[in-house]
């Protein structure tokens, strides 16, 4: 029985959000802890085209996730999964502006008034960014993006990513397929379209 769940997530990624509300549905029914951690998409596409409007969300999401590291390394992964619900309901269902002043409206929100979200002091958390990234890209064995997904200590793995967030029943099927899928030694990856 899976009790564990280690959960990737940059928080400037829509299907990421998704993914996300679907698992916090399925661990509050299962009584699964999830382990919040970081990946940066931007740190993963560094240097690659892309239109302008997505080189400035790159570049606004990097002191978002450092304020997100300062605030898992001060508070811990789960105080971090209470900011990403409130960082990632701003971004994705209310249509903020990438930019740290979601992180400083979240922490107010949850009463945390101890994490400084002044950018020179958030400039120090890059390289601790930068390790989370690491870390998640070598638990999965490829570079790719968020979500990233492990159970028990288990292999990593991208997605899944969802197109809407599924209802309970569906939901349970879904992670009882996926984590089916996780702990053979014989999966690799399973593909489809995202429309």
């Amino acid at each position: 029985m899976t009790t564990n769940v280690e959960f990737w997530f940059d928080p400037t990624c829509p299907h990421t959000w998704r993914t996300s509300r679907w698992l916090v549905d399925v661990a509050e029914r299962r009584g699964l802890e999830i382990e919040w951690q970081l990946v940066s998409l931007a740190i993963l596409n560094e240097g690659k085209d892309a239109p302008p409007e997505r080189l400035l969300k790159r570049r606004r999401s990097r002191p978002v996730l450092q304020a997100l590291e300062s605030v898992r390394q001060r508070h811990g992964p789960r105080v971090l999964g209470q900011v990403y619900a409130h960082v990632g309901a701003a971004l994705h269902e209310q249509s903020a502006e990438v930019d740290v002043a979601v992180v400083g409206e979240a922490l107010a929100d949850l009463g945390i008034d101890d994490v400084h979200l002044d950018l020179q002091v958030l400039d120090g958390f890059q390289v601790d960014v930068a390790a989370q990234h690491e870390h998640a890209q070598r638990r999965v064995g490829i570079e790719i993006g968020s979500p990233l997904l492990a159970v028990d200590g288990g292999r990593a793995f991208f997605g899944p990513v969802l197109a809407r967030v599924p209802e309970s029943a569906e939901a349970d099927r879904i992670f009882d397929g996926a984590v089916a899928l996780m702990v053979s030694a014989s999966f690799s990856e399973l593909k489809g379209s995202r429309s």
